[in-house]
């Protein structure tokens, strides 16, 4: 599994250095995330605010 997190910790990083709009990158990450095995998407997700969202994802990118 620590395979599928590095990548997918790397595909997130290219996704900072390419794309300009934060509501975009936000999008451009959740599906990263969420395709990653043993990554499940949380029943309120779609309810939460962009910057919620996005301290979550910055969270799982930085995590060890």
């Amino acid at each position: 599994m620590s395979n599928n997190l590095d990548m997918m910790k790397m595909f997130m990083l290219l996704t900072d250095m390419s794309v300009e709009d934060r509501e975009s990158k936000v999008k451009a990450k959740s599906r990263i995330v969420f395709a990653t095995d043993g990554i499940i998407k949380p029943h309120d997700w779609d309810t939460l605010s962009l910057h919620e969202k996005e301290k979550r994802l910055t969270l799982l990118q930085i995590a060890k």
